[in-house]
């Protein structure tokens, strides 16, 4: 039992049994407040001259605000999937120890190689205000992912985005490159058959003017006498 637990002790004895009669003098309908929860409710991640408003709270928190070393932080990486990430200064001990600085700043991390250090743009909200500070952090690879796991993730799909765009307009061109072909074989086709169908129009027209005029010279007579056949005639136009 610590002083002031025996002090509580010894005090609710004395009441109960040489005062009013009162079971405990320490039951309140106020909670105890200690030096710990003055600090918590009025602890500034960066303090100006406007949070100095002279009160004996103030006085406290800046006291214990002066004996952070802010060069480096010490981060809180649990909920980093979220993309909520906290930090704070580091304490005398952990400054001592090389937290932060020679070993991984993630509080849970105590990796001491390949170590580097990040400037994060840090915001938070403080009385309801939103504020940003950069700090700096060393961390550890793995860490470092957490740190960075929402602009990984971001590059990532955005990598995957236009990888399958890509993929895309490769298939739109091919598809359209298959589309020119076929049209210009068509044509050709087309062109082909034309012209193949103009030179039998020729033919048939030639080879009927051979016999319009093999009719018209069937039966020749020659000076001699004979006649001049027809099979003769068409030695002639060949």
């Amino acid at each position: 039992m610590d002083a002031y637990s025996r002090h509580k002790d010894y005090m609710n004895n004395y009441v109960r049994y040489y005062g009013r009669g009162k079971d405990n003098i320490f039951e309140s309908k106020h909670p105890v407040r200690t030096d710990m929860d003055v600090i918590r409710q009025h602890h500034k991640f960066i303090r100006t001259e406007a949070d100095e408003t002279g009160t004996w709270e103030a006085t406290l928190a800046k006291k214990y605000y002066d004996k952070l070393f802010k060069e480096y932080c010490v981060a809180d990486l649990s909920r980093y999937k979220e993309g909520k990430i906290g930090f704070r200064w580091r304490t005398q001990k952990e400054v001592i120890e090389g937290k932060g600085q020679f070993s991984c700043g993630n509080k849970r991390c105590d990796a001491v190689d390949d170590l580097r250090s990040y400037e994060v743009n840090f915001a938070y909200v403080e009385d309801g205000e939103k504020k940003n500070a950069l700090v700096k952090v060393r961390l550890c690879p793995p860490c470092a992912y957490r740190l960075n796991y929402k602009q990984v993730k971001a590059a990532k799909r955005a990598a995957g985005r236009e990888a399958r765009e890509r993929a895309r307009d490769a298939k739109r061109l091919k598809t359209s490159r298959s589309h020119q072909k076929q049209a210009a074989d068509a044509e050709e086709i087309s062109s082909s058959s034309s012209e193949s169908e103009d030179d039998v129009a020729k033919e048939k027209k030639l080879s009927a003017a051979i016999l319009e005029e093999l009719d018209r010279f069937a039966v020749q007579p020659n000076n001699d006498g004979s006649n001049t056949t027809a099979d003769e005639l068409s030695g002639l136009f060949l």
